[in-house]
C-alpha cells in the first residue's frame, strides 16, 4: 500500500518529474506581479507627489 508522495509516483511519474518546472513557473509570475505592484505605485507616489508641490513645501517648515 502506498501512501503520501508515492501514491503520486504510482499514478503517474511524468508529473512528479515536472514539479521543478512548475516552481520556476510560479516564481517568474511571483517576480512579474512584484514588479509591476512596485512600479504601479511608484507611478502613483509620482504623480500625487507632482500634483501638490505647494504642500509638500509647507509641510517641510
Amino acid at each position: 500500500m502506498l501512501t503520501g508522495d508515492e501514491r503520486g509516483q504510482a499514478e503517474n511519474p511524468a508529473v512528479m518529474a515536472e514539479g521543478s518546472k512548475l516552481v520556476a513557473l510560479a516564481s517568474v509570475f511571483g517576480g512579474l506581479a512584484a514588479m509591476v505592484t512596485v512600479f504601479v505605485v511608484a507611478g502613483t507616489l509620482r504623480s500625487v507627489g507632482k500634483d501638490r508641490p505647494a504642500d509638500r513645501a509647507v509641510s517641510v517648515c
